[in-house]
Protein backbone atom coordinates (compact mmCIF):
# COMPACT_ATOMS: atom_id res chain seq x y z
CA UNK A 1 0.00 0.00 0.00
CA UNK A 2 2.95 2.13 0.62
CA UNK A 3 4.44 1.98 -2.66
CA UNK A 4 1.12 2.91 -3.80
CA UNK A 5 0.84 5.98 -2.44
CA UNK A 6 4.07 6.64 -2.72
CA UNK A 7 3.59 6.50 -6.70
CA UNK A 8 0.02 8.56 -6.75
CA UNK A 9 1.42 11.74 -5.14
CA UNK A 10 4.72 11.88 -7.17
CA UNK A 11 5.48 15.74 -8.42
CA UNK A 12 6.48 16.76 -12.03
CA UNK A 13 8.39 19.55 -11.65
CA UNK A 14 9.16 21.25 -14.96
CA UNK A 15 6.18 20.09 -17.23
CA UNK A 16 7.60 22.43 -19.95
CA UNK A 17 10.96 20.46 -19.80
CA UNK A 18 9.89 17.02 -20.68
CA UNK A 19 11.29 14.87 -23.45
CA UNK A 20 10.86 11.29 -24.59
CA UNK A 21 13.59 8.45 -26.42
CA UNK A 22 12.26 5.22 -28.17
CA UNK A 23 14.41 2.83 -28.51
CA UNK A 24 13.67 0.70 -31.38
CA UNK A 25 15.61 -2.50 -30.77
CA UNK A 26 14.61 -2.76 -27.16
CA UNK A 27 11.06 -1.68 -28.14
CA UNK A 28 11.73 0.80 -25.16
CA UNK A 29 10.02 3.96 -24.66
CA UNK A 30 12.45 6.66 -22.44
CA UNK A 31 10.11 9.67 -21.02
CA UNK A 32 12.42 11.99 -18.98
CA UNK A 33 10.98 14.56 -16.52
CA UNK A 34 14.23 15.42 -15.11
CA UNK A 35 17.73 15.64 -15.33
CA UNK A 36 18.61 14.63 -11.71
CA UNK A 37 20.01 11.19 -10.55
CA UNK A 38 16.83 8.55 -8.96
CA UNK A 39 17.02 8.02 -5.62
CA UNK A 40 14.69 4.82 -5.77
CA UNK A 41 13.55 2.71 -8.97
CA UNK A 42 9.78 1.75 -8.72
CA UNK A 43 8.69 -1.26 -11.19
CA UNK A 44 4.85 -1.45 -11.58
CA UNK A 45 2.60 -3.96 -12.24
CA UNK A 46 1.92 -3.05 -15.54
CA UNK A 47 6.31 -3.93 -16.28
CA UNK A 48 6.73 -0.36 -16.31
CA UNK A 49 9.23 1.39 -14.26
CA UNK A 50 9.34 4.59 -12.75
CA UNK A 51 12.63 6.37 -11.17
CA UNK A 52 12.09 9.18 -8.56
CA UNK A 53 13.72 11.53 -6.11
CA UNK A 54 12.22 13.29 -2.94
CA UNK A 55 8.58 13.00 -4.36
CA UNK A 56 9.38 14.25 -7.63
CA UNK A 57 8.94 11.63 -11.21
CA UNK A 58 12.39 11.17 -12.41
CA UNK A 59 11.65 8.88 -15.46
CA UNK A 60 9.22 6.67 -16.84
CA UNK A 61 9.82 3.67 -18.97
CA UNK A 62 7.51 1.72 -20.91
CA UNK A 63 9.20 -2.05 -22.15
CA UNK A 64 7.51 -3.36 -25.39
CA UNK A 65 5.92 -0.52 -26.26
CA UNK A 66 5.09 -1.47 -29.60
CA UNK A 67 2.76 -4.40 -27.35
CA UNK A 68 1.86 -2.05 -25.23
CA UNK A 69 0.03 0.31 -27.71
CA UNK A 70 -0.98 -1.88 -30.69
CA UNK A 71 1.32 0.60 -32.89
Amino acid sequence: MERVEKVKNLIVEDPENIWMEYDKVGDTLYIGFSKDEEEETIMLENDMIINIKDNRLISLLIPNFKEKTNI
